[in-house]
């Protein structure tokens, strides 16, 4: 049985010294093995809900261009050192958190009402499709709570969206109207087909799927 589509994964991530809700995933054991699940641990613990009240709206590969991780806080100084990593935009309770990563760990960085009803600014960082491909495969398998190895890619091909909504608006939502590139990726499980709607670094769900 499908488990509720609240968890990701996420890999990466350098230590981050105070940033607003910063949270290392070194606070209660091992990090996870995917961006995702990592993102969902770290909000957590940030709020102290369990995961799987938490939903996973997108997740993205980014170069943060500091050792602020794209959280800088105005009275501290950063490294400026390229940290290859990923951003997560997570949902618990009709708020919206985003949750930046590398070298596996990462932190809350916006409090909720900075980003409740909008969708939050979001990192530009064009990645290959094969990367895109492994992370909406390990979402997909993190949701359906399945080793990722039952999850097969059964397609992909390019696409130009319409406007930022990457072909699968929110009710409520209005979205810039800009053509962006991405693609169109299908996966299957026990007979089942899902597809992921991308740009050129976040994946997403297309149809969002719902817990069984």
């Amino acid at each position: 049985m499908p488990r509720s589509a609240g968890s990701l994964g996420a890999i990466v991530l350098m230590a981050v010294a105070g940033c607003a809700g910063a949270q290392s995933s070194r606070n209660g054991g091992e990090a996870p093995a995917d961006p995702a699940s990592l993102a969902i641990a770290i909000l957590s613990r940030h709020l102290s809900v369990p995961a799987a009240d938490i939903e996973v709206a997108e997740v993205g590969a980014i170069e943060w261009p500091d050792s602020s991780l794209g959280c800088p806080k105005s009275d501290r100084d950063y490294r400026p050192v390229i940290t290859p990593g990923h951003f997560a935009v997570l949902r618990h309770a009709g708020a919206t958190f985003r949750v930046h990563m590398a070298n596996g760990r990462g932190f809350v960085c916006e409090p909720p009402e900075a980003t409740a009803g909008k969708s939050p600014p979001v990192p530009r960082l064009a990645v290959p499709v094969e990367h895109l491909q492994t992370l909406a495969r390990a979402d997909l398998a993190r949701r359906v709570g399945v080793p990722l190895e039952e999850v097969t890619l059964t397609g992909s091909y390019a696409v130009v969206w319409p406007d930022a909504s990457l072909g699968c608006p929110e009710r409520g939502r209005s979205y810039e109207p800009t053509q962006t590139k991405g693609h169109v990726l299908s996966f299957a499980w026990r007979g089942r087909s899902y597809r992921y709607h991308t740009d050129l670094h976040r994946v997403a769900p297309c149809p969002p799927i719902e817990p069984e």
